[in-house]
């Protein structure tokens, strides 16, 4: 049987089974499951919730979507459009219910539209690590980070004093797909999926996967902001120019993002750095390139208020893209990484420093080579989605305290 034949065999049994239950069963069970979604405080803490009218089948969906109008939430729900697409549409009262395609509940055609001018920021996954050249498993970094995200990313910044979803609104895009195996063809579904956040002033906040995944995302911003800053924090340069002959490994992306004219080499940084080199050659890779480069044990004489001063300086208000690979962090903090470190930086560093530049005009973010099976603990995903928070912070700082550019 096919994997088509066992999803629809699994479709009618399901249906079937629940055709015999017991109507009070199945009113005191979708009143239940909606009162759980009340309780999170995901739910608490959001100011647009998106969510679906139930039919006959399904589950009783109308608690939650009363609840959330009598709350003063923005509530969204699907309407079948053409092409088997949807539309969602904002909805102030059950009134605005009618039944639509196949008899189910669905926004009445005056409602308002959901448009990605509402959108502030977009959460999406690039699970892809086949250009990792020493331990694999940054694929499976973006579900590790959401899992972790449950913990570690609340919707208030108590330093910077935000409420994420008082001042802007986003959305989990899911992953990008990819190719495994083929680097081109996975550069181009990337760079493909990044573009239409760029295109529409979306803020994209993206989880890898290997270093490598930043090129097809500076690629797709490059197409709409021209050559950015790079604000890259990492232990290693990612700058040389080839791996065993081949172009495309995650310690090449910088170099390339040079040399295509992605990034504005002399107004971008990198902070960090601390590899081990295979000669003094190595050393200049990267300020061949024009970038400005801190030395981990620079950064820690300096101390981080003064490396904070030194990414602003050379930033300044020029358009930037933030890349953070967690190896930035001491392995101490941050084990689940496929190319460890030692001597490297404590998460609460690593947050100082990111809060820092909640004020810059930064169109772009991630986080990269979070590697879970090296991490039985979870630590390395929880600091991972602790940045994600920031980087999201960001977004919400900016609006509430009216910084545009």
């Amino acid at each position: 049987m096919s994997v088509i034949e066992e999803k629809r065999a699994l479709r009618t049994y399901i249906r079937q089974t629940e055709r015999t239950l017991d109507p009070a069963y199945k009113a005191e069970s979708s009143e239940a499951i909606c009162r759980c979604v009340l309780a999170l405080e995901e739910y608490r803490a959001a100011g647009i919730v998106f969510a679906f009218a139930g039919t006959v089948h399904e589950i009783d969906t109308s608690l939650l979507l009363t609840e959330t109008l009598a709350v003063g939430k923005t509530l969204v729900l699907p309407r079948c459009a053409e092409g088997h697409a949807l539309d969602l549409c904002v909805v102030t009262s059950m009134d605005e219910l009618v039944p639509g395609m196949y008899g189910i509940l669905e926004p009445k055609a005056d409602c308002a539209l959901v448009t990605p001018a509402d959108i502030d920021f977009a959460v999406v996954g690039i699970p892809y690590d086949t250009c990792a050249s020493f331990r694999v498993g940054t694929r499976l970094g973006p579900a590790a980070i959401r899992d972790a995200s449950a913990l570690a990313a609340k919707p208030f910044n108590g330093p910077l004093n935000v409420g994420i979803f008082d001042w802007c609104s986003g959305v989990d895009y899911g992953d990008l797909g990819s190719v495994p195996g083929y680097i081109e063809e996975s550069f181009e579904l990337i760079t493909e999926g990044m573009l239409p956040f760029f295109e529409k002033g979306i803020v994209p906040v993206a989880m890898g996967g290997d270093h490598s995944v930043t090129l097809p995302e500076l690629r797709a911003c490059a197409k709409v902001n021209g050559p950015v800053a790079l604000i890259h924090f990492d232990a290693h340069y990612d700058t040389i120019h080839e791996y065993f002959g081949k172009p495309y490994n995650h310690g090449t992306p910088f170099y390339h993002a040079a040399k295509e004219g992605l990034v504005d080499t002399s107004k971008s940084i990198q902070v960090g750095i601390r590899e081990g080199l295979y000669g003094p050659e190595d050393l200049t890779n990267s300020t061949d390139l024009g970038y400005q480069v801190l030395r981990a044990d620079e950064c820690h004489k300096m101390g981080m208020e003064a490396v904070l001063k030194a990414i602003r300086a050379r930033v300044g208000s020029a358009k930037a893209f933030l890349t953070f690979d967690i190896d930035f962090l001491d392995p101490a903090y941050a084990p689940g990484t496929g190319t460890p470190v030692p001597g490297g930086f404590t998460t609460a560093q690593a947050l100082e420093l990111v809060r820092g530049l909640a004020d810059l005009n930064i169109v772009g973010y991630d986080v990269v080579e979070v590697s879970p099976p090296y991490d039985p603990t979870g630590i390395t995903s929880i600091a991972a989605a602790g940045l994600m928070q920031e980087f999201i912070s960001h977004v919400a700082y900016k609006k509430k305290n009216g910084i545009v550019f």
